[in-house]
């Protein structure tokens, strides 16, 4: 089960490797600290909003789009009781969206490629601020094309992810995994 404790572990991991980060993420930290210390949500204004997505790449070194309603993006959901970690929420989004299951984790890179701050939406409740845990996974294409064009997915070049920082690291890990 996604706890407090495991978003404090997966998050002191991402901070050890991306330093330069540490300062907006401290509040999610402290936060998650005080809900292991206490027991329980101590917050009457509503915690953060933790979520999970994936970038899918397949063997080109493209990335699965979908479809958000305003724009091409990728799936987030916040875990669920029944999820074993993170990387799995991340994974449950893809697997919700498309009803494909073969997908892996890049060799190498199991943990958080990003962690998005913005500004808490509708959806989060009432946080003022929600936290993307962006995960990389690969795929074969071939998985994908009974049900492309009909769910709102679809490849497109690692170039167009939008957040340079998300990109940058696709990036990497694909090169890490050709490597």
């Amino acid at each position: 089960m996604v706890n407090s404790s495991h978003i404090i572990r997966e998050l002191t991991r991402y901070m050890s490797d991306h330093r330069s980060e540490i300062d907006i993420l401290l509040p999610l930290f402290d936060s998650l600290k005080e809900h292991v210390q206490a027991g329980r949500c101590p917050h009457r204004d509503g915690c953060p909003s933790v979520k999970a997505g994936a970038v899918v790449v397949d063997e080109r070194g493209q990335a699965l789009f979908f479809w958000t309603g305003t724009g091409w993006g990728f799936p987030e959901v916040p875990p669920h009781r029944s999820d074993s970690t993170l990387g799995f929420t991340a994974l449950r989004a893809v697997m919700e969206q498309t009803g494909i299951f073969d997908v892996w984790p890049v060799e190498g890179v199991e943990h958080p490629l990003v962690i998005d701050v913005d500004s808490a939406g509708p959806h989060d409740g009432p946080a003022a601020v929600k936290f993307g845990f962006r995960y990389v996974y690969r795929t074969d294409s071939a998985f994908l094309a009974p049900v492309m064009g009909r769910l709102g997915v679809e490849w497109r070049p690692v170039s167009e992810i939008q957040s340079p920082r998300l990109r940058h690291r696709v990036l990497n890990s694909i090169h890490f995994q050709r490597s």
